[in-house]
């Protein structure tokens, strides 16, 4: 064939056009072959999604009727043992006894029955893999178990309802829960948080009503989980339980797996089970198909969400695990176990046959694609040819154009020169950096902008090494002295580099002013120098720590402390040179080192009474605060501030000797005021009785002048009697012991109201009282309170007027209660409102009003005591009010 040189382009397309009905039929034949594929790759998608969906309910079933048949016969186990006469009889025995040892732990161990219990039980139990046994009474407490940790408490009843449901008559197999007490594992090693489950039975005595519950403590990673493994399907199927909070139930078949994603604890010791969430994997909760907002916690599963919905179904067409595995599975949601129920099976496997047949499927077409695909590039190759050289023309010139405006728009300055030291081209950049106006700076010198004599590094010759004309030259960021047109000298930082145009060679500068930088590298280093010079001087130990557990630094005060010098700390473990010990004098392992949970946590922690160890071996308290140190959203160490509480904790025990002493002393002053004011009435009743014997032998002989001074002597003998009662009665409103409970205001004072009935009735007087509160307080003070306040505002009522008396309450903002108490009196002048409630301080003369001038005094110490606060208000003849604020509730009940 000879080709036509003149258009060859005419000779590709007669012969593309004379291909175009076979690579038209080509292209028919494909698509038509695909169609059938995919036709008959869906029928039979169809029917394997049938086959596992009815595999996986199957298995479903079959699971359910497992777990139920061995509730059914745990429940038989504990039945069985709970009617047997023996162990009935010493249970039954041993809860009527435990009452009467008040629960006490010790006791309880000691009894008889709880002996022969374990005798019996406890080969039963080992036999059948069980933890223990725990029996009940009515009330829920433990009083018998094999394990000595449970006994004398009440936990389980609140943990878990199947002891309230076995008390009501009914045999309960238990979800499991984490325990209240360390438990042991398979290894027999006590664990803290451990899982737990329990049959338990109720234990009826000889009238047939429920007398308490025995209960068998079972092991769920066990006899539980080995129920559900025998339905688990193929090499990657999965059968698990999970509770109402979508937490694993059951031990997983891949725990490698879960502890390698992070699920799980790593150590080898833990378990899943109750730690396991089945919420979706972090790379789901923030793709595309799920929709979730990036930040927001991820979700259950969808086979979890819909099974904690109380529903059931089934799923063939694949949905991620919590693993981040792509499965399919069948759910149910267990009501009358309180638990959810699946099966899973990973999609490669269940639809192994599946995807053997799509790779077949795939590489037939993929063979006749290729193909299609030469015959259409034979077609088009040649318009692709000249595409690409208009493409190339194209790209050429945009290429150009983005140099120019990379160029342009640089923040940093850039200039070509020649060997010469010629400026041949500069950017806006470095006419502005140096402050020429526009094309000013080409063909000047770039030595009189970076002069010879103006380089902070006298060894760099940037003059000769122009002139040298290295054939590769390359100097990166060198920092020199630049100078602006108007002679002000600042420093930059210059890259220089050679560039080869037209077979010559020129230099390309990159010039960055890096005057912010220099400044802001000054005001660190002084920064530095300040904290450094706070560090030295802080009169406490700081010390940093990276994550490692290593020293980063420590003050000289921290090192005095330690008795180390710190360039002897540097560098080392914190754990091994200061050996925290706890307050029982038991060293910390590096896990319970509060300090490690600092920096492997992320959590502040406050520690308080704890030990370091010195550089002599000795120990002393600490006091100390760890904060974690974040870098870029990653801890990278902590910081760590502590101080010697030596002082503080004998400063601390000499406030507790003062405290007891002063409490000695405080007892006898109460004990000396009783004997006192009962040996002062003795001798003034003495002088009563002669005083009345002589009024009785020899009134008549006296005069009336001598009538006058007996009648006076009795009546301050009778003020001096009322003078000592009162002060006794101060005295103990003071010292009392205060007996808090919660009190009923308007309760008291009704019983107020009836102790002083004679003189309401008397004055003709009208107590109003509205709706009082309930507070934290004393009944007998509250009681006194209110009768002393009642008591005045019916004493000091106006001539020939009943007296009105109204008794209101408002809570105020920080939780408190303002009572009122407000009468329509005499009232009093408010500039005496600071003696009103001293002792003996009367603002009326005796023969006007009775009273010793104790009353109020005794009120504000009530008040006082009760951590409340009293006023009063008052304009003479105006009335009085007054305001007692009492808080609801006493802190620490006292």
């Amino acid at each position: 064939m000879t080709l036509n040189m003149k258009n060859p382009n005419g000779f590709i397309e007669r012969q593309a056009k004379s291909g175009t009905p076979y690579v038209t039929l080509g292209f028919f034949t494909f698509f038509f072959l695909l169609a059938i594929g995919f036709w008959g790759h869906m029928v039979t998608q169809n029917e394997m999604r049938q086959l596992l969906e009815s595999q996986l309910l199957t298995t479903l079933h079959s699971s359910q009727e497992s777990i139920r048949l061995w509730c059914e016969n745990q429940k038989r186990f504990a039945r069985s043992w709970a009617e047997q006469y023996q162990v009935r009889k010493n249970i039954l025995s041993l809860i009527a006894s435990a009452k009467d040892m008040r629960y006490q732990k010790e006791a309880l161990l000691k009894a008889e029955e709880l002996t022969f219990l374990r005798k019996i039980l406890k080969p039963v139990v080992n036999e059948f893999d069980m933890v223990g046994f725990v029996i009940f009474d009515k009330e829920g407490m433990q009083v018998g178990a094999l394990l000595n940790d449970p006994i004398g408490q009440k936990d389980l009843i609140t943990r878990s309802d199947f002891v309230q449901r076995s008390l009501n008559g009914e045999t309960v197999v238990s979800v499991p829960f984490k325990g209240e007490i360390p438990l042991p594992d398979k290894n027999e090693v006590l664990r803290t948080n451990w899982p737990t489950m329990f049959v338990s039975t109720p234990l009826l005595n000889d009238s047939g009503k429920v007398a308490g519950v025995l209960a068998f403590r079972l092991r769920p990673e066990q006899s539980f989980t080995r129920v559900l493994e025998i339905s688990r399907l193929g090499s990657t199927g999965e059968t698990f339980t999970f509770n109402s909070r979508g937490y694993l139930l059951s031990a997983p078949r891949y725990l490698d797996q879960i502890r390698k994603l992070g699920l799980a604890s790593t150590s080898s010791e833990s378990t899943p089970i109750l730690n396991v969430q089945l919420l979706e994997p972090a790379k789901a909760a923030n793709s595309v198909d799920n929709q979730k907002e990036e930040g927001k916690p991820p979700g259950f599963t969808e086979m979890a969400a819909n099974a904690l919905q109380k529903g059931a179904g089934v799923n063939t067409k694949g949905y991620l695990n919590y693993v981040g595995i792509s499965v399919i599975g069948a759910w149910v949601w267990l009501e009358d176990l309180n638990m959810g129920l699946a099966v899973e099976q990973e999609v490669e496997e269940a639809f192994a046959p599946l995807i053997a047949l799509r790779s077949v499927l795939f590489k037939v077409f993929l063979l006749l694609g290729l193909m299609s695909c030469i015959a259409f590039m034979l077609r088009i190759s040649q318009s692709r040819t000249e595409e690409k050289e208009r493409s190339t023309l194209k790209a050429l010139k945009e290429r150009e154009e983005e140099y120019r405006a990379i160029v342009n728009n640089a923040v940093e300055a850039i200039i070509t020169f020649n060997p010469e030291g010629e400026i041949q081209t500069v950017n806006p950049a470095a006419e502005a950096m140096f402050g020429f106006d526009p094309g000013r700076l080409v063909r000047m010198n770039i030595l009189n902008i970076i002069p010879q004599n103006n380089l902070e590094d006298p060894v760099f010759n940037l003059k000769d090494i122009i002139q040298t004309q290295q054939e590769e030259t390359f100097i990166r960021a060198r920092e020199l002295v630049a100078v602006k047109k108007n002679g002000v000298s600042f420093p930059v930082e210059l890259t220089l580099s050679t560039m080869h145009m037209n077979d010559e060679s020129q230099y390309i500068g990159l010039i960055r002013d890096i005057t912010e930088r220099k400044r802001a590298l000054e005001q660190l280093e002084q920064l530095n120098s300040k904290n450094q010079l706070i560090l030295n001087a802080a009169g406490e130990g700081i010390f940093g720590v990276d994550i490692e557990g290593l020293i980063t630094f420590i003050n000289p005060a921290g090192a005095k402390i330690l008795g180390f010098r710190p360039e002897e700390m540097i560098g080392k473990p914190q754990h091994l040179i200061m050996q925290p010990v706890h307050d029982d004098g038991v060293p910390c392992t590096l896990e319970d080192n509060p300090i490690y949970q600092v920096y492997r946590e992320g959590i502040v922690r406050q520690v308080s009474q704890k030990f370091f160890r010195r550089r002599d071996g000795n120990t002393f308290p600490v006091e100390y605060i760890g904060k974690p140190i974040w870098e870029d959203k990653k801890i990278v160490g902590a910081v760590v501030t502590f101080r010697n509480i030596s002082d503080y904790l004998q400063s601390e025990q000499d406030l507790r000797q003062y405290a007891q002493d002063l409490e000695k002393i405080n007892t006898e002053l109460r004990n000396f005021t009783g004997v006192a004011t009962h040996d002062l009435q003795e001798p003034l009743r003495k002088v009563v009785t002669l005083a009345d014997r002589l009024t009785m032998t020899n009134a008549s002989r006296m005069d009336e002048k001598g009538r006058d001074y007996l009648d006076r002597i009795v009546t301050s003998i009778g003020r001096m009697q009322q003078l000592i009662v009162d002060l006794l009665e101060y005295s103990k409103t003071t010292s009392t012991r205060q007996d808090f409970r919660k009190v009923k205001i308007d309760e008291e004072i009704h019983d107020v109201l009836s102790t002083l009935d004679i003189q309401i009735e008397k004055t003709r007087a009208q107590v109003n009282v509205a709706d009082l509160p309930e507070i934290e307080a004393s009944p007998f003070q509250i009681r006194q309170l209110f009768q002393n306040l009642i008591g005045n505002a019916l004493k000091f009522h106006k001539p020939g007027i009943p007296p009105q008396v109204q008794i209101r309450a408002e809570k105020r903002i920080d939780g408190s209660w303002a009572i009122v108490v407000e009468d329509e009196g005499i009232g009093f002048d408010e500039k005496y409102l600071d003696r009103i409630f001293q002792p003996f301080r009367r603002l009326h003369r005796q023969e006007e009003y009775e009273g010793s001038g104790m009353g109020l005094a005794v009120c504000e110490k009530i008040v006082t005591l009760h951590r409340g606060m009293i006023t009063a208000e008052s304009k003479k003849n105006l009335g009085s009010r007054f305001i007692i604020v009492l808080p609801e509730k006493q802190i620490n009940g006292h």
